[in-house]
């Protein structure tokens, strides 16, 4: 994940380059929390001059924005189905040894496109803002040309009328 933030203190009432001895801490923990964590500063409440009220803090872990995008391909039609199972992460990428894992659905075969359809598990998606991305599976036509030539035939007359019939492939 990211680095911890330093913690710091403000004072209020000191008088010129008076110093109050304190120590500072927080509460541990490493996740997504709509409370956030305690930050505790101790010290004396009696120092020299003044009198000291230490005030506690709070620190939020904010969610970790993250991307997932599927792949983009393309392809001339050859009757087989274009699939691209890559996915990519993005945004800051996944904190500490999170995992995830994708399931790649999109399909595309014939003349045409689609979405580059996926799903996801992710360890922790508590602590993530994930923005997913369908990337495109495009077919473009046959760029050659398809000739058809008629077979030639040979017959010898036997007076049964000549019938035609038609095949391709």
């Amino acid at each position: 994940g990211d680095p911890e933030p330093e913690l710091t203190v403000s004072f209020d009432g000191l008088v010129g380059s008076d110093v109050i001895s304190y120590e500072i801490s927080r509460e541990e923990g490493e996740t997504v929390d709509d409370d956030g964590y305690t930050i505790t500063v101790t010290g004396d409440a009696d120092q020299g001059n003044y009198r000291v009220l230490f005030e506690p803090s709070v620190l939020i872990i904010e969610k970790r924005a993250i991307t997932f995008t599927s792949a983009s391909a393309s392809k001339e039609y050859d009757s087989t189905p274009l699939i691209d199972k890559d996915v990519t992460i993005g945004g800051k990428g996944l904190a500490f040894d999170d995992t995830v894992t994708f399931n790649v659905t999109g399909t595309q075969t014939n003349e045409g496109y689609s979405k580059n359809t996926f799903t996801y598990i992710l360890d922790s998606a508590d602590n993530y803002d994930v923005v997913t991305i369908e990337g495109t599976l495009t077919v473009t036509d046959v760029t050659g040309t398809v000739i058809i030539v008629a077979d030639s035939a040979t017959k010898r007359y036997d007076g049964v009328p000549l019938t035609f019939g038609t095949s391709y492939t």
